[in-house]
Order: C-alpha cells, then structure tokens, then sequence
C-alpha cells in the first residue's frame, strides 16, 4: 500500500517487486491489509474504541471493492475460505466489547462467548471454525487495541486457540513460561499451511519464534 493525498492505493506484485499493479483505491489513511484467501483480501480501518470503523472485501483479480461490516470501534479476521468473519466492537457509550462470527454469505452475524483480538489472531490453515491468538492473560480495557496502535500499550501475551463453533476456548501456550521464548507482547501471529506449527513474533526485538501444535 501507498499513501496519497486522498488516502491509499493497493498494490500487487510478484515476490521480487515486479509486475506491480495498482488493485484498489480506498480514501482512507489508517488501513490494515490481509491476504486471508487466495481470492480475497480483507481490508479495515485501524480500531478505535467510539470511532466508527469499515471492513471491505477486495477482489484480487478485479480489484472490486465491497464494504460488508460497520461498526464502532472495528477489528476483523477472516478465514482462509472467507466463509466467516470475526469481527469485534466497542460501544462508545459504554465501553464494552463484543465479538461475533460473520457468515459472508448469508450475512448472519452470531454473538461469541469470547473476546479475542481479531486483529491480533490467525485461523486454523485445515478448519473453518478454529482460530488462534495471541492476548494478555489479564484483563485489558476497551482502549486497549488503540492504545496498542499507539504503542502506549504493551501487556506480555500467551497464545489462545478459540472454537467459534462450540464455543470452547483453552490456552496453547504462554511464553517465558518453562520455555526458551521471551515474554512480551506477541506480533504477527500465524500458522504453518500443514497446520502443525505456530509462529509468531515478538514486539521490541522482533525475534521468530514457533510452538508445535
């Protein structure tokens, strides 16, 4: 992506920087990009708790744009097939968090028991229902990811895998404790494509480290 005047453009290239093509032109500033599906990619702006948020659908090959989630506050995943949107937001009013699961083909939004980080998870590369991600152990405010954002925030986090199908949430593991990995906020949290490993990065040193599911 590329700042202009009006907000970004989107590029695509091969790996080496070659064949650049401009996809998509979205007048907006703070935009966050993913590549969720071979054919889609998840476009959102920046959450903010109180402040109104936009979540887009672009497709690769044509560059058209969708918006599909409005919402104050806004942070969003998508999984591979992009079948199903986590999406969570914050109330201006009171502060409070709440997270759902979005079917992008019916549109039907349904209220999860959790509340992750969407921005701070990945999904299971071999189920459409299975994510993982990385969030403090303690409780964090509704200012948190913005805060975050800011870099004022910097909680250690541990690794979490959630079913938004039954529900179940249980801890994967916490760094610093009985292993090698530092403790400390945790960055680009993904997942092996055989879907055996984690791999994740650490805020401040930006060391690379993996856990074996």
């Amino acid at each position: 992506m590329l700042t202009t005047s009006s907000g970004v453009d989107g590029y695509v290239a091969e790996v080496n920087g070659a064949n650049a093509k401009k996809l998509f032109s979205l007048p907006f500033s703070q935009i966050l990009i993913s590549w969720p599906s071979l054919t889609t990619l998840l476009a959102q702006t920046k959450s903010a708790g109180g402040v109104p948020g936009v979540a887009f659908s672009i497709a690769v090959k044509t560059g058209t744009i969708n918006p599909f989630l409005y919402a104050s506050g806004l942070s969003a995943t998508a999984n591979s097939f992009f079948s199903k949107v986590i999406y969570q937001k914050i109330e201006s009013i009171n502060g409070i968090r709440e997270t759902y699961a979005h079917d992008t083909s019916t549109g039907e939004d349904i209220s999860l028991p959790f509340n992750p980080l969407p921005e701070k998870c990945t999904w299971s590369a071999t189920s459409a229902t299975i994510l993982y991600c990385a969030a403090p152990l303690q409780y964090t405010d509704a200012t948190y990811l913005a805060r975050w954002h800011q870099g004022l925030a910097s909680e250690a986090d541990s690794i979490f895998i959630f079913n938004i199908f039954s529900g179940i949430t249980s801890l994967v593991v916490t760094p610093g404790n009985g292993n090698n990995a530092p403790q400390g906020p945790i960055e680009h949290l993904g997942v092996s494509p055989d879907g055996k490993y984690l791999y994740f990065i650490t805020r401040g040193d930006q060391s690379l480290w993996g856990v074996r599911l």
